[in-house]
């Protein structure tokens, strides 16, 4: 009788890679879908038997569940010598990733041979090619737009003498408005009053609280001031304001 001894060369590789599903806005960020597509190759030359754990975390490193597509992750796979299969998961974007910038994800599949010993393997994200075959984690990136909008605007409240001048009462209105994509934090607004002199005038805007404002969101200030007779001899008063906030980066917005 004569054997030959086939020995067991168990061997596995996975890459992973991201497309985005936009949801017709053709701007990524919330509300878009990103699908990861992970590949786990045999590259040995016995029957696997595999699963893949999956970790999603955003750039900040906080880990996230994903959105859907995981049931299947779990469950062991018979994948034979060069052969492959394809696992689908998907992350629905929200504000918070927008806020971190993105998403990373790395998955690890495990196989167990036939005599019982195990093989694993990090995914790469396959940007060098087929042949890549390291494991570099999977980086989709979101570009950060943050930026406010300020919009004022003054009412007259008057005294009913038929002219604009002392003891009447400016009312004046702002908006601040966040026209970017991340949320801005500890938004402050800084107002100057001035008459036609040049002359810092003072107006109470001690009810104006920091507050944090979420891309699309309007914030809205109030505040007045009694025209003086020194206002009213001047000819004019002056008013500007200026928001400021905290971007997710710590950059400070204008």
């Amino acid at each position: 009788e004569v054997q030959t001894t086939i020995a067991s060369a168990p061997g596995i590789e996975v890459i992973k890679t991201a497309t985005i599903n936009d949801n017709g806005d053709a701007d990524f960020g919330v509300g878009d879908v990103v699908q990861y597509t992970i590949e786990v190759k045999n590259t040995g030359n016995v029957t696997l038997e595999v699963t893949v754990e999956d970790v999603l975390k955003d750039n900040n490193g906080v880990e996230i569940p994903l959105t859907s597509g995981t049931g299947k992750l779990s469950i062991p796979s018979s994948i034979d010598p060069g052969t492959s299969d394809t696992y689908t998961v998907y992350q629905l974007i929200n504000q918070a990733i927008v806020d971190a910038g993105g998403l990373t994800n790395t998955a690890t599949a495990t196989g167990v041979a036939p005599d019982g010993s195990t093989v694993s393997d990090i995914s790469d994200d396959g940007d060098k090619g087929p042949t890549d075959t390291g494991d570099d984690p999977t980086i989709t990136t979101i570009a950060q737009d943050p930026k406010l909008t300020v919009i004022k605007t003054a009412t007259i409240v008057g005294d009913d003498d038929g002219f604009v001048g002392a003891t009447d009462v400016i009312e004046y209105t702002i908006r601040v408005t966040n026209t970017g994509n991340v949320t801005i934090k500890g938004v402050v607004l800084t107002d100057t009053l001035t008459d036609g002199n040049g002359d810092i005038l003072n107006i109470d805007t001690s009810a104006w609280l920091v507050r944090d404002i979420s891309p699309g969101q309007t914030e809205i200030y109030t505040a007045i001031y009694v025209i003086g007779q020194t206002s009213a001899d001047s000819g004019r008063v002056s008013n500007t304001v200026t928001a400021t906030g905290t971007a997710p980066d710590g950059s400070m917005v204008f």
